[in-house]
C-alpha cells in the first residue's frame, strides 16, 4: 500500500530577545520594525512512503520527503544599540530515510509500535541575508546532514493514534543535539 501525505501550515512565531552579556548587564529588545516582535511562517510538506509488512508485525519504511517554509523579514533593535535586520529566510529541505519497526498487538485492540528512524536531509537554499550593524552576512544553512531517531506510537482505535520520539541530527551546517516530538493523530 502507498501513502502519500500532504501538508500545508500557516503559524506564527514570537521572537523576543533578553539576554545577559559577557559583562552580566541585561539586554532587551526594545524595538521592532515590523511593529510588532512575531512572523508568518509558511510550510509546505510532501511525504511518500511505501510501507511493506514482514513477518511477526515487522515492519520497513522508506519514504521521501520536500518541505519548504518562507519566514517573512524582520529588524530588531536591542538596548545595547545592536541593530538586526534580515531579509526573507526561505528554506527548501529534500529528505529520504527509512523507519523500521514492529507493531505489537494488545491486549484490548490497541497496536504499540516501537520503532527507530533515519534519514538524510538536505538543505538547497544557499541564501538567507542578515545585517547587524551594517554588517551583511549570508546565514547559509545549505548542506547535507544524518537524522536518527527512536519512538513509540500507538494505535489506541481505529483512527486516533499518539506517538513519541527523540531525535539527533548532524550535518555540515546543522547540529541538533536531541529534540523530543509528542503527537496526536487522526486518521479518516
Amino acid at each position: 500500500m502507498k501513502q502519500v501525505d500532504y501538508g500545508c501550515r500557516f503559524q506564527c512565531l514570537n521572537n523576543g530577545s533578553a539576554r545577559n552579556s559577557t559583562n552580566n548587564n541585561r539586554i532587551t529588545c526594545i524595538a521592532v520594525t515590523n511593529g510588532t516582535d512575531s512572523c508568518r511562517v509558511s510550510v509546505v510538506r510532501l511525504i511518500s512512503a511505501m510501507p511493506p509488512k514482514l513477518d511477526d508485525g515487522f515492519f520497513v519504511e522508506p519514504y521521501g520527503q520536500l518541505a519548504t517554509a518562507i519566514i517573512q523579514r524582520q529588524s530588531y533593535e536591542l538596548d545595547n544599540g545592536l541593530q538586526a535586520k534580515g531579509a526573507r529566510t526561505a528554506s527548501v529541505v529534500g529528505k529520504a530515510g527509512l523507519t523500521v519497526g514492529r507493531d505489537i498487538q494488545l491486549d484490548g485492540g490497541s497496536v504499540l509500535q516501537p520503532y527507530l528512524r533515519t534519514a538524510v536531509a538536505h538543505e538547497f537554499n544557499q541564501s538567507n541575508k542578515v545585517s547587524v550593524n551594517g554588517n551583511s552576512f549570508n546565514n547559509d544553512l545549505s548542506g547535507t546532514r544524518v537524522e536518527m531517531a527512536t519512538g513509540l506510537a500507538m494505535a489506541v482505535s481505529k483512527n486516533w493514534k499518539v506517538h513519541a520520539d527523540v531525535e539527533r541530527s548532524m550535518g555540515k551546517s546543522v547540529d541538533q543535539p536531541w529534540g523530543v516530538n509528542v503527537g496526536v493523530r487522526y486518521d479518516f
